[in-house]
């Protein structure tokens, strides 16, 4: 039997998902979403109730954005990454990446959809702050 190629995108995800839930031995959220061109996500960090955040991307090529401030007030400078997630890339989201660090997508320029999988942090645990 013959898998559709972005079957093992999936498979990889889910696969991580299940190392990063071990942790926690928590509940998982999925959330499955259709961003048509021209779509794109603002800057924000996850809410603190979720962990490990693992997506998986499907069909167009996005840019992920990080970035977190460094120092306060108005000129303040900001501390800034980016990468590309291909078609069938698998991405996880942990430590300060996840904690301290926002992150957004820029307008996508075709079809894109996105798996991500959230793990829920134990009742009563609290995630690191920003730094």
């Amino acid at each position: 039997m013959k898998l559709a190629n972005w079957t093992a995108g999936l498979l990889a995800g889910m696969s991580m998902l299940a190392l990063a839930a071990q942790a926690d031995a928590g509940e998982v959220r999925v959330t499955v979403a259709e961003y048509s061109a021209g779509t794109m996500i603002g800057w924000h960090r996850d809410k603190p109730m979720f962990g490990e955040v693992i997506g998986v991307s499907l069909c167009s090529p996005c840019t992920f954005r990080f970035r977190r401030r460094l120092g306060r007030g108005d000129a303040a400078a900001w501390q800034r990454y980016a990468f590309l997630a291909e078609p069938r890339s698998v991405y996880l989201l942990s430590g300060p990446a996840r904690t301290d660090f926002e992150h957004s997508i820029p307008a996508v320029t075709s079809l894109r959809y996105s798996i991500t999988f959230r793990t829920l942090r134990a009742e009563g645990s609290a995630p690191p702050s920003p730094s």
